[in-house]
């Protein structure tokens, strides 16, 4: 929108939707994204199995790599090829946290 706030040129129409707009900037708002299953755990990964898992947001990149959880309520399972993180939900917000002592330590190799 900025760009149309500055030149008169540029044209801007609104059409009204019926949606829900989400900020994709934490992995407890990805996870509102994702299937869910009968135990409200919100899946993005090819292959899983969640036995005994409740309300676990399980990701992975690879769609070869099985995630596999036992006994686990309201954790975060994100798998990449380069590294995986598993924590509790109600813990999101340090994540930010380990971003950054990941970048005082490994440097961008992770980032």
């Amino acid at each position: 929108m900025e760009p149309a706030a500055r030149d008169s040129a540029v044209r801007v129409a609104a059409l009204p939707m019926t949606l829900d707009w989400l900020d994709i900037g934490s992995w407890p708002v990805f996870a509102r994204t994702c299937a869910r299953d009968a135990q409200g755990n919100a899946v993005a990964a090819a292959r899983h199995l969640l036995l005994d898992t409740k309300r676990t947001l399980v990701a992975s990149a690879d769609p070869q790599h099985l995630i596999a959880t036992i006994g686990c309520e309201d954790m975060i399972v994100i798998h990449t090829p380069e590294a995986t993180l598993v924590c509790r939900a109600d813990q999101a917000e340090a994540i930010k946290q380990l971003h950054q002592v990941l970048g005082e330590r490994f440097g961008d190799e992770y980032l």
